[in-house]
């Protein structure tokens, strides 16, 4: 499941990087019920967030963000629920 979000609030690729990165946190991927661990890929403007089941990949382009979402048979059925919620959270960030 893809999605590409275009910038609004922010104007470059690493502005909306870092604005995201200090809000993506453990924290708020465990607000789904979920355990996942995070890689912050600085030199790749990058967010991995890894789980049972799902893998998330934020890729900040010049002008948009990629959402990238791969979940596990189990999940799937969820799919659309978590993209829409991390697509809002991205949209009043970047």
């Amino acid at each position: 499941m893809d999605l590409s979000l275009p910038y609004k609030k922010c104007t470059s690729a690493q502005e909306a990087y870092l604005k995201v990165k200090n809000n993506i946190t453990e924290d708020y991927i465990e607000k789904f019920k979920v355990k996942a661990n995070i890689h912050y890929l600085d030199y790749r403007s990058e967010i991995e967030a890894t789980g049972k089941g799902f893998n998330l990949r934020l890729s900040f382009k010049e002008d948009s963000c990629q959402i990238q979402m791969k979940l596990s048979l189990l999940l799937r059925p969820l799919g659309k629920q978590v993209m829409n919620s991390v697509s809002k959270e991205l949209r009043e960030l970047i």
